[in-house]
């Protein structure tokens, strides 16, 4: 054999290994983009059933949910909070952010202890993407995730009661 038949014979084992990696890597991007669209499809369709459930909520509370209420108590329970908390994290993680969700669970506080509220059930959170490491409390995401201009219609809303910016 030439040395240039031999060569290509120990070459095969490398290109064949280099493939198999190639081919892997690339099917694990697919199965992470995979699981990361049908959890915005999931959170997507939880969102709109969490919109309803908060909506109700304010309703079953039998005030308007843009009332200010003057004494600066609870108005919802912890289950409520958590609830609104879980649907704003689901509003600003993954693709995209649902800012009408961001507006109606805000207006729907009322004094400056539900927004205390709201911020100790959505604690610190990590997103659930893979191309991001981001962390951080409910006024590090809505800082991160909306525009200026929606910061300030944040900020006009939860001025209502108190709270100066987030």
């Amino acid at each position: 054999m030439n040395p240039a038949a031999i060569l290509k014979l120990k070459n095969k084992p490398v290109m064949w290994l280099i493939n198999v990696v190639i081919v892997l890597v690339i099917l694990i991007i697919i199965y992470k983009l995979y699981q990361k669209f049908k959890r915005d499809i999931k959170g997507s369709i939880r969102n709109s059933q969490i919109e309803h459930d908060i909506k109700d909520i304010v309703n079953t509370q039998g005030s308007d949910p843009g009332a200010q209420v003057t004494s600066n108590v609870r108005t919802y329970n912890d289950a409520d909070y958590k609830l609104m908390a879980e649907s704003l994290f689901e509003a600003m993680d993954g693709l995209g952010t649902d800012e009408n969700s961001i507006f109606t669970i805000l207006s729907s506080l009322r004094t400056k202890a539900d927004w205390y509220a709201l911020v100790d059930a959505f604690g610190t959170r990590k997103t659930s993407s893979m191309w991001s490491d981001f962390e951080g409390t409910l006024t590090k995401w809505l800082s991160d995730e909306l525009s200026d201009s929606e910061k300030t219609r944040v900020n006009q809303i939860l001025s209502k009661f108190g709270i100066a910016r987030i």
